[in-house]
């Protein structure tokens, strides 16, 4: 059967609520409507779909069964899946189907007791279902060891930005006195924004910072014990941010005192915003930030630090240095390279399935 002239993809998407992973794909999926008629799924409604509906892409929410359905259609010559709920049941249907797979392993957790990025047995189903596969970011790099696809082993694909939306001109120096401190990051434990009051408590009461704190509550009880740690000083809890670059205009430094993270959208956002960065080296941050070049870094859960990088800051030499180089990095990560690279991957795939058929 000939191919239509627009190729059809289903995206398995991890969760239509707005994060660092799902925004990735999204971009993708903006740019693959080029060429591409397209499909998305997942199991959990959110902000994204408003944004899929704009673009035109049809979307469902559910379970195995509901992606069973679409699959069932027979209309999608190609599968890009960036999840691991419902893996196994998802895999065995990718399987079943027939369908070229392309396997995208981002910072998602396993949930299945260990919340590791990085787990041997749970990847080895993910990669055994998948005929091309990219991880996105180095410290992802184990998960696929001995990936052997249809089109050679697993690369690295970098996740990014799209760059017409951020301003990307350096700064000289903080705005004044005060440094303004901001964090992006729904209010969770995992985000730990209470070590950043804690850290920057005597500065705060002091008056010589202040800090602007963008998300959501996912966890009620945690940002309850966020706000009364904040009470009486100068913190800003603000709330879901629909403009990252509004609130990154309005700041002089961007924190993180994240437990956990990968390769956080908000640096590079950041970054792109010439704002200097203050981070942990947790996940794959300090790659990020080249090796502490483009950003400051932290040990994991040394917080006591936080407060003395921040004072080094005021100085507008090292804040000059610090925007000018955060710009430079963050142009390695365009998200035009992301989305060059699974075009490639999934034409490729759809040559090869045209190749057998002939």
């Amino acid at each position: 059967m000939r191919r239509p002239m627009r190729p059809r993809l289903l995206h398995l998407f991890n969760a239509f609520e707005v994060g660092g992973v799902e925004r990735q794909h999204m971009m993708l999926v903006e740019r693959l409507a080029r060429d591409f008629g397209q499909a998305c799924w997942s199991y959990c409604h959110g902000p994204l779909e408003a944004e899929l509906d704009a673009l035109g892409v049809p979307r469902e929410v559910g379970g195995t069964e509901t992606a069973a359905a679409m699959l069932a259609r027979g209309d999608f010559d190609c599968v890009v899946m960036r999840t691991n709920r419902y893996l196994d049941e998802m895999c065995a249907l990718l399987t079943r189907t027939g369908v070229p797979v392309v396997y995208m392993k981002d910072y998602l957790r396993w949930f299945d007791g260990n919340m590791a990025y990085v787990d041997p047995a749970r990847d080895a189903v993910a990669a055994a279902a998948a005929d091309a596969a990219f991880y996105c970011g180095p410290s992802l790099a184990p998960g696929l060891e001995g990936f052997r696809g249809r089109l050679g082993g697993a690369e690295l694909m970098y996740n990014g930005l799209d760059f017409s939306r951020f301003p990307l001109s350096p700064r000289g120096e903080p705005h004044g006195g005060c440094l303004r401190v901001g964090i992006m990051g729904n209010l969770t434990e995992r985000k730990n924004q209470i070590a950043a009051v804690e850290a920057l408590r005597q500065d705060l009461a002091a008056g010589t910072c202040s800090l602007e704190l963008a998300g959501n509550p996912h966890e009620p009880r945690y940002a309850e014990r966020l706000r009364r740690a904040s009470e009486g000083l100068p913190v800003a809890l603000r709330g879901y941010v629909a403009d990252p670059v509004g609130f990154l205009r309005d700041i002089d430094v961007f924190l993180m005192t994240s437990i956990l993270e990968g390769w956080p959208v908000a640096i590079m956002e950041a970054m792109a915003c010439g704002v200097p960065v203050i981070a942990p080296d947790v996940g794959d941050v300090r790659e990020l930030l080249d090796g502490g070049r483009a950003g400051l870094v932290y040990p994991a859960g040394a917080y006591g630090e936080v407060a003395v990088l921040l004072q080094s800051l005021r100085d507008p030499a090292l804040y000059g240095a610090m925007s000018r180089q955060g710009l430079a990095r963050v142009r390695d990560f365009d998200i035009e390279i992301a989305w060059r690279q699974l075009d490639r991957a999934v034409r490729g795939l759809l040559a090869g399935v045209d190749a057998r058929a002939s």
